[in-house]
């Protein structure tokens, strides 16, 4: 008879995370200056080799079970469907409860800068979305969602572990004015992440949401932006409605059962 396996080395603990993070944010702040030349795909580079990498590495060396630490297991497939109106909408909500207040708090000329860097007529839109949307969600949320949460969930709780991931989201941003904004959406990430036990349907809500403001910055959503300005109220209920389905349909799946002998922090 075979002795059992040793079990699996715990996530990190808090201050193990947070130390993380700190590591991450900046590495990216002194690599930044660096790849800035090289535009969109400079931000590529910076977000690959610190946000995503370092929490990686960090990992390999503490020996931390990899799936579990980043909380990479599948979703009930009902989660994803959940995912997908929220990622559709939610970026919708935002623009319309959360960043017209942000816009007061930005520098002047920050927000136009910010477009005008992401959504030039020179810059080819898929490159924007990789740059702002594909590769943000999956290293951000890995950091985020992934190796923050299932490290604060045990000691903060729920409500604790999806406040202090949102303030720390907002303050990734590094600015007062995105900060509110990416804070208010870390709030909804966070809560996806507990509901569902799992990373991948708030990937897919970030890439969704990301994607969806780019399109509408480069006009092509301008039927929407029409529907707006003809009907905001209407517009902006049936996204609110769609957001709020979309989490009833994740919190309704629940979270999946992880396989034996892979243990689950959430």
């Amino acid at each position: 008879m075979t002795a059992p396996a040793a079990p699996p080395s715990p996530p990190l603990r808090p201050l193990q995370a947070l130390a993380v993070f700190l590591v991450a944010v900046t590495t990216f702040l002194a690599i930044g200056p660096l790849t800035a030349p090289l535009g969109l795909w400079g931000l590529i580079i910076a977000h690959l080799t610190t946000i995503l990498a370092v929490p990686l590495l960090v990992t390999r060396l503490v020996a931390a079970p990899l799936l579990p630490t980043f909380g990479l297991r599948p979703p009930r497939r009902l989660a994803i469907a959940g995912a997908a109106a929220i990622g559709v909408s939610f970026w919708y909500v935002n623009a319309v409860l959360v960043a017209p207040l942000a816009e007061r708090l930005a520098a002047p000329g920050e927000m136009e800068a910010l477009t005008q860097t992401l959504v030039a007529p020179e810059i080819p839109l898929a490159l924007t979305v990789i740059a702002a949307a594909i590769v943000p969600a999956f290293s951000e949320e890995l950091l985020m969602r992934g190796l923050l949460l299932r490290a604060f969930l045990p000691w903060l709780g729920r409500a604790g572990t999806i406040g202090a991931t949102a303030i720390l989201f907002g303050i990734l941003h590094l600015s007062l004015a995105r900060g509110l904004t990416t804070a208010v959406f870390g709030l909804l990430l966070a809560d996806v992440a507990i509901a569902s036990g799992s990373v991948v349907p708030t990937i897919a809500i970030h890439g969704l949401n990301n994607t969806m403001a780019i399109l509408a910055a480069t006009g092509a959503l301008e039927w929407l932006l029409q529907a707006h300005t003809a009907h905001p109220y209407l517009v902006a209920s049936l996204a609110c409605l769609m957001t709020a389905g979309g989490l009833v349909v994740i919190h309704v799946a629940g979270a999946t059962v992880p396989r034996r002998g892979v243990p689950s922090s959430v």
